[in-house]
């Protein structure tokens, strides 16, 4: 896990995680060449407590963040990475989507790890979730991440789900109602039967959801 600005919730996450599967825990911080002084010591002091129980060591590196944050996941072989989403992402509209994903050092680890990475919200409530998940945007490519889905549901008692989104027809035939609603129709059952498909390939047990529109925002949804 990354020790950042707001370490609490990804270590409260991290710890339930290990606790539940026996792991050790790598505590990183990067200094960053024009970041403020950090009291590390301070920082490991007031995570300790959360940590009882588990094996824990430390890890001090300086540079990029992004980078030596993928760079020690290599060195450390690890399984998973455990970041937080600090509550700026909120706003992120305001200072202009895009440019503010690309520059992130949460961006840069989820486009760079070799790894699953977790991302906990700044206030995540550390409890055992009940879903997991799985964004399916190839029945044909995402068979890994179905796989590493399940063993996570399964590993914490919850329930898998698939889900895949469907292109939004009222956005594609503007002023069709009657058009747009009958394609509408079909596209969502073609996309549900897809990920039926898949479900019954590889033996999965999870329920099935169709989202509409953009995917992103329809997975939040």
């Amino acid at each position: 896990m990354t020790a950042d600005p707001s370490p609490v919730a990804a270590a409260r996450r991290a710890a339930a995680l290990a606790r539940r599967t026996g792991a050790r825990i790598v505590l990183l911080h990067v200094i960053s060449p024009d970041a403020a002084p950090t009291d590390w010591e301070a920082v490991q002091r007031e995570l300790a407590p959360l940590f009882e129980g588990v094996a824990v060591r430390s890890c001090l590196r300086h540079g990029s963040p992004a980078w030596e944050i993928v760079a020690a996941a290599g060195a450390e072989q690890t399984d998973l990475i455990v970041m937080t989403r600090h509550g700026r992402w909120q706003s992120a509209n305001d200072l202009g989507f895009p440019r503010f994903l690309l520059h992130s050092v949460l961006c840069g680890v989820l486009l760079e790890a070799d790894c699953p990475v977790w991302v906990e919200p700044e206030n995540g409530d550390p409890a055992t979730p009940e879903h997991v998940l799985c964004a399916v945007a190839s029945p044909v490519h995402d068979r890994q991440t179905v796989i590493l889905a399940g063993a996570l549901a399964a590993m914490m008692g919850a329930r898998l789900v698939l889900f895949r989104a469907a292109v939004n027809a009222f956005v594609s035939i503007p002023g069709q109602q009657a058009r747009a609603q009958a394609w509408q129709d079909d596209v969502v059952a073609a996309v549900r039967g897809d990920l039926e498909a898949l479900r019954r390939d590889m033996d999965v047990a999870a329920d099935i959801r169709v989202g509409i529109g953009e995917p992103a925002a329809a997975l939040l949804r």
